[in-house]
């Protein structure tokens, strides 16, 4: 077999197979074999005096269940992301939570985004919450998991 790099793609025994068309075959393989979905997270939208925080990221069906249910009921905290003395912070409830398993819009998401899209991340500020040792109601286990998931 006769391999060619090209600078957009490569040339297998004089079959070209653009970049493009490598990370779509390739994408749709991970989609089919990882079971992959989307977890989208939102909270907050068109309230407070700003846009909300929203979150999707591709995950593999179990993570994503076990990520929403590890965060599910927990109090998130953003700060002043809507300006001075905004304090934005809640607890996670179920409504924030979708899974979507649409493998169009899983595709586009890993396509156009790298499979992760956010304006302020949940799992990013539950992360360094997590690190700082602020949750006293959580597990040992729930935090290697947590770790280990994201």
């Amino acid at each position: 077999m006769e391999i060619v790099y090209k600078t957009d793609g490569i040339e297998l025994d004089g079959l070209y197979l653009s970049l493009e068309e490598i990370k779509e075959k390739c994408n749709n393989a991970k989609i089919e074999e990882d079971d992959l979905v989307i977890l989208e997270i939102s909270k907050w939208l068109d309230s407070r005096g700003f846009d909300g925080v929203t979150e999707s990221k591709v995950y593999p069906r179990k993570t994503a269940y076990q990520i929403k249910e590890l965060l599910l009921d927990r109090e998130i905290y953003f700060g002043e992301i809507a300006g001075k003395h905004s304090e934005v912070y809640g607890t996670m409830e179920d409504d924030d939570f979708e899974i979507i398993e649409d493998k169009n819009q899983v595709k586009e998401l890993l396509k156009s985004h790298n499979g992760w899209d956010y304006n302020h991340s949940f799992l990013e500020t539950f992360f360094e919450t997590l690190e700082e040792e602020q949750y006293t109601d959580i597990t040992e286990e729930e935090k290697e998991l947590f770790f280990e998931l994201y």
